[in-house]
């Protein structure tokens, strides 16, 4: 994942009302911190998706590729 860098504006720079300087949208934002419920919600979907990936792959593994099996 890239970094995207976008216009900012200051009014730090003397003789310019406003002034369009390019800064890191993520610098701008407080760092993250995850809550239990957020640690929790994530790992029941990363289990969820495993356990869904390992269904998935039984079924096509066990899907007949012969003429047997109309729809």
């Amino acid at each position: 994942m890239g970094l995207w860098f976008l216009p900012c504006f200051s009014s730090t720079h003397p003789g310019t009302e406003l002034s369009a300087l390019w800064c890191n949208p993520c610098s701008l934002q407080e760092p993250f911190s995850p809550t239990e419920e957020h640690v929790m919600v994530v790992r029941l979907l990363r289990f969820v998706q495993q356990k869904l990936y390992l269904f998935l792959q039984h079924c096509f593994g066990h899907w007949p590729l012969d003429a047997s099996f109309r729809a």
